[in-house]
C-alpha cells in the first residue's frame, strides 16, 4: 500500500501519526530514526507506531544486525 493510500484510509488520527506515516514512506526506519525524522518525542512515535501496528500498516521486524534495535515499515499490500 502507498503512502498516500495508507494517509486516505485512516480515520481521524492526530498529526503525529500522520507524521510517522511520512517518514516511513518507502523505507524502513528504527525507533531513533523515526525520532529524528519527525522531530517527535520517543513517546509519541512510540504511541504512532502502537496505533498503526493496530490498524495493519505498519509491521515491526529485529534489526538481525543490532539484535536490541526494530525496523519498522509499512506494510505493502
Amino acid at each position: 500500500m502507498s503512502c498516500e493510500q495508507v494517509q486516505q484510509h485512516l480515520p481521524s488520527v492526530p498529526d503525529s501519526v500522520r507524521t510517522v506515516v511520512d517518514a516511513l514512506c518507502g523505507r524502513r526506519l528504527t525507533m531513533k530514526d523515526l525520532q529524528d525524522e519527525s522531530g517527535l518525542a520517543r513517546r509519541t512515535v512510540y504511541g504512532a507506531l502502537r496505533r498503526l501496528r493496530e490498524m495493519g500498516y505498519v509491521e515491526a521486524r529485529p534489526n538481525l544486525q543490532d539484535t536490541r534495535q526494530t525496523w519498522f515499515s509499512l506494510r505493502e499490500t
